[in-house]
This record gives C-alpha cells, structure tokens and sequence, in this order.
C-alpha cells in the first residue's frame, strides 16, 4: 500500500533555526566506529572551509557520521556538503551515479544528482511529481542486502554517500551499518577448494543480474541469472572486479570490500599470475564467510569453516522467520560494536564511507502499511586516485598491468 499523495513545500526556503556557532558535540556511536554530531549546522559549515575539513576528517576517521537536526538544508546544501569530499566531476551531459541495483527517482536538474528514495507518494516536490513502493517490497521480513554504492557497476564506485531523512515511519525503516574494518583485521585464511589461501590475494568479481536470490544474511547471492544490458540504470552491466581487502587512501585503514551482487572471482600467486578461478557458488560462499562473526550465538549464516548453500535461504525461498533470523543476528553483532542500526529521525544527514562501511536497508514490512519514508541520497563517483586499492598492492598490480595489456591486443 502507498502513502497518500504528499504536497510537501518545494519553493520557499525552509524555515532556518537561529544562527548557531560552529561549536558542537561529537559522540562515538561504537567505540570502534560511527559518530553522532549535533549542535552544527551544515550550512554554516559550508561557509567555513577549514572547520568543514574537520568534520570531513572525522567521517573517514569513523567511517559512518549522523549529523542531527539539518531539516532546515536545502537541496542545493545538501548538494554543496556531498560535492566537498572527494568526487568526480560529471562528464559532459551526463549526471554523477545515483542508480543501479534498482530503479531511482531523482530531482530535476539541476539538483538531477539528488535521489528521492523510500515509500512515497509525492507531487510537485522541488519539481518531482511520483511515487515509489520501496526498494524491497517484495522481499520477506527482515531481508537484509548489504553493499557498498556502485561497487557492481560503476568504475570508479562512490567514495561517500549522504542521505538525508524527510520523513520517517514511527517504527522501521532503519538502515544498518557495519564496520567493514573489524572483520578485516580478524582476516588471516579463507578456504578455497579445500585449501587455506591469503584473503590479500583473493579478487572478486560484481555484475547486476537481472534476476536473483539473496541468502538470508544478506551478504551474497544463493543464485543468479541474466544480466541488465538494457538497464539505463546501469552504468556497467559487463559488471566490475575489486580486490577483497583494501587500503582506504585517506586513514591507510585495512578494510572488507564488497556487495551481495558477487558473481565470480579469482585468487592471485605472488607475480600476479592467476591461480585459481572462483566460480559463482565459490566466490558467494568466500563472501559470505569473510563476514562471519565466529563464535557469534544464533548465527544464520556460516562460520569461517565454511558452509552448505542448502543451509542459506532467501527471497522467493525463505519464509519470514528465516530472514528475521539473520535480522536479529545483526543485533549481536551490534553488541559486539560491530553494527549500528541507525533508527532516523526528520532532519538527520548521514555521511559514510563507501570503503569503510557497509550497509543495508530494512524490508518496508517492518513498518506499518502506508507509512511515508523520504530520503535524499547522493553518491557521487569517486575520483581515479581514490578508487579501492589492494591492501598488498604488488601483485594486484602486475595482475591489473596483465589483464590491461591483453584486453588492449
């Protein structure tokens, strides 16, 4: 069910707070990552380049940022905020990565760079007139995707995302992050064909198929078929391939790379020569594990010794307690201060990492039928020197030099 037709206010500037100074509070989310700020308002930020550098520094020092009470941001704010971290100017006609996975509405330009996600029913909002059901209407309660923006289709894929909430269910509609650095740093062998291998080896391919079956967890696929080449949507539907583990250029920090949309992948010798081809099922199930919380009661998914794809269910497949199963897993991961499920409140502005973090929405069945969930959201394509790189660089590197050199002849 869709909300009901919403006229919000598109033309008037939006009502601003008294003027405030710049000082504010920051406050640790985890100890290991995520901040919440409040008492600054953006806008005034952006007039100051020098603290903004600081709250620039602080999203890739936390990895994940929610600065509370900027409802008062117009688009055009929000806009200026996004484009001061690293990002690719767009080329000639044609506006920065905003699709991909699934179909998204965007503003008129010039603010087309802005995305209008969630469960709506909108008319005349900054220009857009539509509706949206939700990203996962269909999916079983309690569904999980995790991924990282644009790492399936888009080279080089988003730096930072921010999304910024204008309205939200009472209950629902949280997005969930997690530390990609944690599991990174617990990651010493992966099991590949009977065989332990160094996980700084191992490449994995991404493609958007044009069907598929998430396993409950969320972090891989349990199958896949065809692919988008007729998507406008998608920038590249021949899809992308990434290292597993990578050095985030701004901390120098070891993290996880990866999206559920994994189709293949390969492990690396030293010179950079390939030794071993991962197959689809190989490649989802290396995914898969190198998430695990080992130990972790009432885990869904598999442990680092490996695991049955028989064991894993998923849309079309699973039944509602399955997913929500894997769901309240996530809660203890968040004990574990691993995970932070961020429940939003109207005017909160969040900034992450694309290569610290990553995230999940929630099924629109957790809230309430006919509920209203508004989001902006923009992810711009990072700039070449910021794309994700190897955290052992060597042999990716005489890898890329190879394969470049053949697909040139």
């Amino acid at each position: 069910m869709l909300p009901r037709l919403l006229r919000l206010p598109s033309t008037a500037p939006p009502r601003r707070p008294p003027s405030r100074r710049l000082s504010s509070t920051a406050r640790p989310l985890t100890p290991s990552f995520g901040s919440e700020v409040s008492g600054v308002d953006l806008s005034q930020l952006l007039r100051r380049p020098a603290s903004l550098a600081e709250y620039i520094s602080l999203v890739y020092r936390r990895g994940v940022v929610v600065f509370r009470e900027q409802q008062h941001l117009t688009p055009h704010e929000e806009l200026a905020f996004a484009r001061a971290f690293n990002h690719q100017p767009d080329p000639p006609g044609e506006t920065s990565y905003t699709g991909g996975a699934a179909p998204q509405a965007k503003l008129p330009p010039p603010l087309e760079d802005i995305a209008v996600i969630g469960t709506f029913r909108l008319a005349e909002y900054h220009g857009f007139t539509g509706e949206s059901a939700g990203v996962y209407p269909p999916w079983p309660k309690g569904q999980l995707a995790w991924h990282m923006d644009g790492l399936a289709d888009t080279v080089p894929p988003p730096d930072l995302t921010t999304m910024r909430c204008i309205a939200t269910p009472r209950e629902g509609g949280e997005t969930i992050f997690r530390c990609a650095r944690r599991p990174a740093s617990r990651l010493q062998r992966v099991r590949v064909g009977g065989a332990d291998v160094d996980p700084e080896l191992v490449r994995i391919r991404y493609k958007l198929p044009k069907q598929s079956r998430l396993r409950a967890s969320g972090y891989s696929l349990d199958w896949a078929a065809g692919g988008r080449e007729d998507d406008a949507e998608v920038n590249m539907a021949a899809g992308t391939e990434w290292p597993l583990l990578i050095r985030e250029p701004i901390t120098g920090q070891r993290s996880l790379l990866s999206t559920y949309h994994v189709a293949s992948g390969l492990v690396l010798d030293e010179r950079g020569h390939v030794a071993h081809e991962l197959d689809f099922d190989q490649a989802n199930e290396l995914v898969e594990n190198v998430w695990a919380l080992p130990g972790a009661d009432g885990a869904t998914f598999s442990g680092l010794n490996g695991s049955k794809a028989e064991e894993v269910a998923a849309p079309g497949f699973a039944d509602d307690a399955r997913c929500m199963a894997a769901y309240q897993q996530e809660r203890v991961l968040e004990a574990k201060d691993e995970v932070i499920l961020h429940q939003w409140r109207v005017g909160d502005l969040v900034a992450w990492s694309n290569r610290l973090v990553i995230h999940s929405a929630t099924s629109t069945k957790l809230y309430a039928p006919g509920a209203t969930r508004i989001h902006h959201r923009i992810r711009l394509r990072s700039a070449d020197n910021h794309k994700p790189s190897a955290w052992r660089e060597h042999p990716h590197a005489l890898y890329e030099r190879m394969r470049d050199a053949t697909s040139n002849h």
